[in-house]
């Protein structure tokens, strides 16, 4: 099959911050060229329906037996950091004429070529771009039916300093130096610390994790979903080491020398996480207070630029909590 150059690599650029005088204004789109191009697309099927008479309302057998949908068979996502590069790939069956095209402005796609069972490029992320899947889209001709898969994990690792409502200091930073993937979606370990008007030491610190998945569109709010009254770092350690054992491949890639080292590790860190929450079910009482006076848990922000606001629910004698703060 001839190769041909798709557009796509045209699609797409950094999606544009609204602030005015400090105060965030609402968040830009981070599809909105995408979206338009669609549109454009969807103009020229309509008219290549009418030219061939092929009605998609009393006809839509014929227009897509005609002009089917694509086939994705393989398209293994890969993290690329903000400013960084990296080739992706779609392998699949592609009718002639298929557009691709990137759902993300923070994303552009570099030298695409498509032929009929395999599409790749070359993805850049945007220095500014946040954490989240990039989604190929890949377009049928006339009948505009259409496949999608994640092909980026773009691997933001933002660190952020809010301010809550009450007064107190969060600081929100990763607690692990990598994405791990698990199919459709990724994550990252996060912490969480608290810290009270004029002290510089955290009075308190809850681990957790951010995680994305290619079924979302992209967005300026991110969900952290932190755990609260849980301050030992042994769980989240845990649950990264169990991710990367949920993945057969990287599993199987191990040494021997290296896959002793990880059960040697899974071991250490199963004992630590069993002696935490020992000490965490030792006194309930204790516990419950501590989850009335702090209990502080999931936390949202929406991100424009360097500004953050967002929110975090903690315990009864916290409440609800609004933040503002910035990105670093």
């Amino acid at each position: 099959m001839r190769e041909r150059r798709t557009w796509a690599g045209m699609m797409l650029t950094v999606a544009v911050v609204a602030v005015s005088g400090g105060v965030l204004v609402r968040a830009a789109s981070l599809t909105s060229k995408y979206d338009a191009e669609v549109r454009r697309l969807r103009t020229e099927w309509r008219t290549a329906q009418q030219a061939e008479g092929l009605d998609p309302s009393r006809g839509r057998k014929a227009l897509y037996d005609k002009y089917p949908t694509p086939e994705i068979t393989l398209a293994t996502p890969v993290v690329v950091a903000p400013g960084a590069s990296a080739p992706v790939s779609v392998t699949g069956r592609f009718p002639t004429g298929t557009a691709f095209l990137v759902e993300h402005d923070g994303v552009t796609l570099a030298s695409p070529v498509a032929t009929a069972s395999r599409f790749t490029a070359t993805a850049t992320v945007g220095a500014d771009a946040l954490p989240g899947f990039a989604r190929v889209f890949a377009y049928t001709p006339v009948s505009g039916a259409w496949n999608r898969a994640g092909v980026v994990v773009i691997g933001a690792t933002p660190t952020m300093t809010l301010t809550a409502s009450n007064g107190w200091t969060v600081r929100l930073a990763p607690a692990a130096r990598a994405w791990t993937i698990n199919g459709g979606s990724a994550t990252l370990a996060y912490k969480a610390d608290y810290s009270k008007p004029g002290d510089a030491a955290a009075f308190e610190s809850v681990t957790g994790t951010l995680s994305v998945s290619h079924d979302d569109r992209p967005d300026s709010t991110l969900s952290f979903s932190m755990q609260p009254g849980v301050s030992g770092t042994a769980l989240q350690e845990y649950q990264q080491l169990m991710s990367k054992m949920a993945d057969p491949a990287a599993f199987m890639k191990m040494s021997e020398k290296e896959r002793a080292a990880f059960e040697k590790k899974m071991e250490e860190v199963g004992d630590r996480m069993t002696k935490e929450m020992e000490a965490m079910s030792a006194n309930p009482a204790a516990a419950q207070e501590k989850q009335a006076q702090f209990g502080c848990g999931t936390i949202n922000v929406t991100i424009v630029g360097r500004q953050v606001n967002g929110n975090v629910g903690c315990g009864q004698k916290v409440g609800y909590l609004s933040l503002v703060g910035t990105r670093e």
